[in-house]
């Protein structure tokens, strides 16, 4: 009955308000990632901001309904892009990098290890791919 209810509740959400759940819940995934990757705490994001710690908490509840000012100003304290529209992400991402790759076999996997900021494992059959 519960779970009946819930489905409910959920179906007659707008349309508009789920897309802003989930673009913002994707947003805060996205700054707390970089924190991480840089090695910065909310501390440090709200100093160089100018800011309270307990704000910086406040962004990052994903109920808070940021700004592109506030959004553009974590992009330049982090270094990265937050927000990337697909025509930007295309011409961003769409020339050939060749980087390097080591190869090493073991019985019937190949362990394929490439130098990039993140590791993602592929499996394709057999293959195992350490990007």
């Amino acid at each position: 009955m519960g779970s009946q209810l819930f489905k409910n509740v959920i179906k007659n959400i707008p349309k508009d308000s789920m897309i802003f759940a989930e673009k913002s819940l994707d947003i805060i995934d996205q700054i707390q990632y970089l924190i991480e990757r840089e090695g910065k705490t909310q501390k440090e994001i709200a100093l160089e901001l100018g800011k309270n710690e307990s704000e910086i908490s406040k962004w990052l509840s994903g109920l808070h309904n940021m700004t592109m000012k506030t959004v553009s100003k974590l992009e330049a304290v982090l270094g990265s892009d937050i927000l990337i529209t697909p025509l930007k992400a295309q011409k961003k991402y769409s020339e050939v990098k060749f980087i390097p790759v080591k190869v090493a076999r073991f019985r019937s996997m190949a362990s394929i290890e490439v130098d990039t900021m993140e590791s993602v494992f592929h499996t394709v059959s057999n293959l195992k791919v350490k990007i």
